[in-house]
């Protein structure tokens, strides 16, 4: 398959994978402890984050690579950080909370791991392997948009939304019982940083064989490197 078709299947795995993840998180259940897993409608919910993940991490490496001559370091550092955040939040745990969660729900006898959340009452390991997860997602989204933003290959506006919708998945997490219908005002900041990434996903998946021109190489790298990743046709050269 050529680059050009591969990039455009890696923007659209982007796309879909990070609508599947924002709309998921904003409808979440803001119900806590035993009523949460109760409800039928959250191991649906699990499972849609969970797949959403795994669709926006099969095309995240495509949408980094079309960039990645103009990144630079912070770049690279936001694309591993938000690669394996994503991962270790959305993949590795969802499954046992969709799956695992409605059972201990089930038996009174074992209610009690479900006070507070399950990832309370796991084990320190567990916790500390849950809060790392936020730590490191929160961390590389930053970095990733920030050097979207700086790279220019995207739309700047794009990479500032998934930078701010990083930080505000955070910092309005206090929200999370403020009454605002079926959608969660704390998760806002995630349904910002799926559009955000969305956007830069639609770029990728539009992009035509005749918009690619190399980046900021030497003319050495750019005759071993024909297709490095840019968007935007070049200035014509000053006489």
């Amino acid at each position: 398959m050529r680059t050009v078709g591969l990039y455009r299947l890696s923007g659209l795995a982007v796309m879909i994978g990070m609508t599947i993840d924002g709309i998921a998180s904003v409808l979440y259940s803001r119900a806590g402890g035993v009523a949460l897993y109760r409800d039928p409608l959250v191991p649906i919910d699990d499972l849609a984050k969970l797949f959403g993940s795994l669709i926006f991490l099969i095309g995240f490496p495509g949408l980094y690579a079309f960039q990645a001559a103009r990144a630079g370091r912070l770049g690279l550092a936001g694309f591993v950080l938000s690669f394996f955040g994503l991962a270790i939040l959305e993949v590795s745990t969802e499954a046992m909370f969709a799956f695992a969660g409605p059972v201990l729900a089930a038996h009174h006898q074992t209610r009690l791991l479900l006070y507070g959340g399950p990832e309370q009452n796991l084990g320190s390991g567990f916790t500390a392997y849950f809060a790392l997860s936020y730590v490191v997602i929160v961390a590389g989204f930053l970095s990733f948009g920030i050097a979207t933003f700086r790279a220019r290959v995207y739309p700047r506006w794009a990479g500032s939304v998934i930078g701010i919708g990083s930080v505000a998945a955070i910092v309005m997490a206090p929200l999370v019982s403020v009454p605002s219908g079926p959608f969660r005002l704390d998760r806002a900041g995630v349904l910002a940083a799926s559009l955000g990434s969305c956007g830069v996903g639609g770029i990728c998946c539009a992009t035509q064989p005749s918009q690619f021109r190399t980046g900021p190489m030497t003319q050495r790298r750019r005759s071993a490197q024909p297709e490095a990743a840019c968007l935007w046709p070049a200035r014509p050269a000053r006489e």
